[in-house]
């Protein structure tokens, strides 16, 4: 195919919420999960809380999923648990497993990357800040 076209659509009942297309002109693949546009949102507020106190306190760790049948290496990551609280939106639940009701909770990626960006806003200002003084 030619040109800028989307292959995959998200959507919560009418709303397009994110999609997944190719960029001819740079040749690259886009992955568009949450719409970003200041026309679809409402109900603006500040966000001014610090989220480094939440970063510091991330426990990183080494572990084997239940159904793994090599455990001689272990995966790195962290508890979903132990994080939902300071990044909810990272850490959402679902049903992933057919025939179970039981809601667990998974890894969203892109969840974080709010939370990132403000990690470097606050830490630029920090750096900022020891440069002037």
């Amino acid at each position: 195919a030619s040109g800028d076209q989307t292959y995959i659509q998200f959507r919560h009942e009418s709303a397009v919420m994110g999609h997944i297309q190719i960029d001819d002109s740079e040749d690259t693949i886009l992955y568009n999960t949450t719409s970003s546009d200041k026309r679809l949102k409402k109900d603006f507020k500040d966000w001014d809380d610090s989220v480094l106190p939440s970063f510091k306190s991330l426990k990183p760790k080494l572990f084997n999923f239940i159904h793994s049948k090599n455990n001689d290496g272990k995966r790195k990551g962290y508890i979903a648990q132990d994080n939902v609280d300071n990044f909810p939106e990272a850490y959402p639940k679902s049903k992933a497993i057919d025939g179970d009701d039981t809601e667990y909770y998974s890894f969203n990626p892109s969840g974080m990357v709010i939370y990132l960006m403000k990690a470097v806003q606050e830490l630029s200002a920090k750096v900022e800040a020891l440069e002037n003084a």
